[in-house]
This record gives C-alpha cells, structure tokens and sequence, in this order.
C-alpha cells in the first residue's frame, strides 16, 4: 500500500526519465505522516541487488536446523546454487577468519546497524551462493561502470511474510513487478 508513502507512486518511466534507476527514502519522520521507519529502497531491475543471507532472529523455533554446522558440506539447491548454515554458537567458538565466519559477521554486523538496540539476538545466517544470481549482478555493475554510474554497493534487508520465498528469493534473484 502507498497510504502515507507517496514515494511509493513513482513508476519506472518517472525514475528513468529523471535519470535514474531506483528511488531511495531515507528513515525520517513517522510513517503517518509520510516518513519511513528504516531506510527503504525502490529497484526496478532484479540484477541490482543480489539477496545472499538469512538473518534467523529471535524466538522462531523450527526455521533453522539447531545441528547445522558451516563445517559440513554446502546443500545444493539446483542448478548451481549452494547454501551453507553458520550458526551463532559455533561462529562464537571459533577463532579462525575463515570466509565462512566472515560472512556470518558482516551479515550481523549489518543486521545490528540497521536495527540498533531493538535487534533480537541472531541464532543462524545462511549463506547462498547462486551463479545466476552473482553472474547477472557482476554485469549489470559492469554495466553501470560504463555508463559511469555509482558503483557502491549498499547492504540491505528484504523481508518476506512466507518462509518458502527464502529459498526462491536466494536462488533466482528478487522479482519486481513479477518477472
């Protein structure tokens, strides 16, 4: 709903014909009167964002497996998609910079900016990897290289009310307006 958000209202042709890709609100205000609670980000092309963790926070029993380890072997999902479950418990415990541990730690890292004192503790991040998805994001960043647009790449959250979009989500990438 755009009720209270008006930017919201800003179709792909309008973006585009101001000269560019994709709209940004920055937290301010109160959404009554317009304003967002967090910082929110409008892409209208799949291939500029590259969703690769799940953040499990809270008391949500039943989402992540309590026996996982990043040590076993990466689960396949498909054509060319591995996701690898790093859990808390073992992250804490360990003391290597192994990249699995990297990417738990810039996942909480951020997790934890973004939410500030009224983060949940975090018990699991699962890590995917999806070729399809990194290889049409590496180009489209090639792209903007060349038409020398910003290249930065900002860490953002997405949150799905169904826990069987995750694994869709990870694997081929978000879908705007249904492609």
């Amino acid at each position: 709903s755009t009720k209270g958000r008006p930017y919201l209202n800003v179709d792909l042709s309008a973006v585009q014909n101001a000269g560019y890709d994709s709209v940004f609100a920055p937290r301010e205000g109160d959404r009554s009167a317009g304003g967002v609670l967090f910082d929110e980000y409008i892409v209208y092309d799949p291939a500029q964002a590259i969703p690769r963790y799940i953040v499990h926070f809270g008391a949500c029993p039943g989402l992540w497996d309590a026996g996982a380890s990043w040590r076993n072997p990466a689960t396949t999902l498909g054509a060319r998609v591995t996701v690898r479950t790093l859990t808390a418990r073992e992250v804490n415990a360990d003391n290597s910079n192994s990249p699995e541990v990297t990417h738990y730690n810039m996942a909480y890292a951020q997790y934890h900016r973004l939410l500030g004192s009224s983060a949940k503790a975090v018990h699991t991040v699962d890590f995917y990897e999806s070729e399809a998805v990194t290889r049409r994001f590496q180009e489209k960043k090639a792209e903007f290289a060349r038409d020398k647009k910003p290249i930065k790449e900002i860490w953002v959250f997405h949150g799905t009310p169904d826990i069987a979009n995750v694994a869709k989500i990870c694997s081929g990438g978000l879908k705007v307006g249904g492609r």
